[in-house]
């Protein structure tokens, strides 16, 4: 990620990825082995002036409140996921996973790694979970998919993206990857930070969800560059297009509106009959964001409709302009405020979801390494959010273990 403007996910993202754990007897807990009773995991990133811990911890179901003292402090740690009965940490530094099994006392114990750094990936990365024997990771640096396995822990393949570069533009970055059908998808945002071009349509990468034959990559121009994919129930794949979160609409003679599009379950190639305005559904001249809650709903991140854009007095004060949560209802083209939730800023992009309902992060406090952050997660329901966990640091992931 080389964007000096970008934040969204890379603001919470570029802190670990600039410090890592700095206890190196980081404190471990002794487990037994997976277990069969529920299990919930929470990560936490947890800055200091001497660097970022990262803390690990699975409960009977989302806590109201976590203690870091009770947590696995992980060394490098840099994201966690769950999947199989599992938890996967991320070390950006080393390029390492490693897997936690979670006995029926939620204590985690370590259960196997696997090694990147032979295939460049090391630094940040997203990771898609296809099935029990097959997992991609997208690196930074190349954008190449790595392909392992999750059950033995090995790396298996590697998928070219060489087909997907746009040579128009030199730097790129990308969200979190979703399954569509038989593909995993990616959606790619391109640039050129240097003259502050952006590229003005929504691309996606499509890999292969069963072998390692080379990627390819689709793209439309009806909405500026997005970061965010969902499918609904009927297994299509819709896309957001925002103008690099909003911040492309600076340069408005180039950017087109901000919208969402879709690719119909089978095909790989836009709809070219689905298109939602959602500055005309939001009644806002900038959507930052859209995070699915069920079928075809999103939350969007949006500025005031009483905001006018222009206001914003330079282009660099819009990444800490409060942003006001919004439920659009894709089908029928209209919005809601979400209420229960302050307007602020979007510290992350990431996509907290827990037994399918969807959580907003809010963080408060110190934006630098003073130690004292803070961050609440909420629980959306429809156009009505309410606290669910609150914590010192920030909250990384969650996940379902079993």
């Amino acid at each position: 990620m080389t964007g000096s403007t970008f934040v969204g996910y890379s603001a919470a993202a570029a802190l670990a990825l600039g410090a890592t754990a700095c206890d190196s007897e980081a404190r471990v807990l002794e487990g037994t082995g997976s277990g069969t009773e529920p299990a919930v995991m929470v990560a936490v990133a947890s800055r200091s002036p001497e660097g970022t811990n990262f803390y690990v911890g699975a409960y009977p179901e989302l806590p109201a409140q976590v203690e870091l003292a009770d947590m696995l402090e992980t060394p490098s740690g840099q994201n966690a996921a769950t999947y199989g009965g599992y938890i996967y940490v991320w070390d950006a530094e080393s390029g390492v996973y490693t897997r936690y099994a979670v006995d029926d006392a939620r204590r985690l114990s370590e259960a196997g790694s696997v090694s990147f750094v032979n295939e460049g990936g090391t630094g940040n990365i997203m990771t898609g979970f296809v099935s029990t024997t097959r997992a991609y990771s997208m690196t930074r640096d190349n954008m190449q998919i790595i392909v392992w396995n999750p059950t033995d822990m090995t790396v298996t393949g590697s998928i070219d993206t060489s087909a997907a570069l746009d040579p128009d533009y030199p730097s790129f970055d990308y969200g979190e990857p979703v399954v569509f059908g038989d593909y995993v998808a990616w959606p790619i945002l391109w640039y050129d930070d240097d003259n502050a071009d952006y590229k003005p349509a929504v691309d996606i990468i499509l890999a292969s969800a069963t072998n390692d034959e080379p990627a390819m990559a689709i793209s439309d121009r009806r909405c500026g560059g997005g970061w965010s994919l969902f499918t609904d129930d009927e297994g299509d794949l819709y896309a957001l297009g925002n103008a690099y979160f909003g911040y492309a609409h600076f340069d408005p003679a180039r950017q087109p509106k901000d919208c969402l599009l879709r690719v119909r379950a089978g095909s790989t190639e836009f709809d070219p009959d689905f298109y939602v305005d959602l500055n005309r559904a939001t009644n806002s001249d900038i959507v930052y964001h859209t995070w699915q809650t069920s079928g075809r709903s999103v939350v969007a991140a949006v500025l005031d409709p009483a905001t006018d854009a222009s206001s914003i007095a330079t282009p660099d004060d819009y990444w800490s302009t409060p942003m006001q949560r919004t439920l659009v209802r894709v089908d029928q083209g209209d919005s809601e405020p979400v209420t229960g939730i302050p307007a602020s800023a979007v510290f992350s992009t990431l996509n907290y979801r827990l037994d399918g309902e969807l959580f907003m992060l809010m963080s408060e406090g110190s934006a630098g390494p003073a130690g004292d952050a803070s961050s609440t997660l909420y629980r959306i329901d429809g156009s009505v959010a309410e606290v669910a966990l609150r914590t010192s640091g920030d909250i990384w992931s969650i996940g379902r273990i079993r």
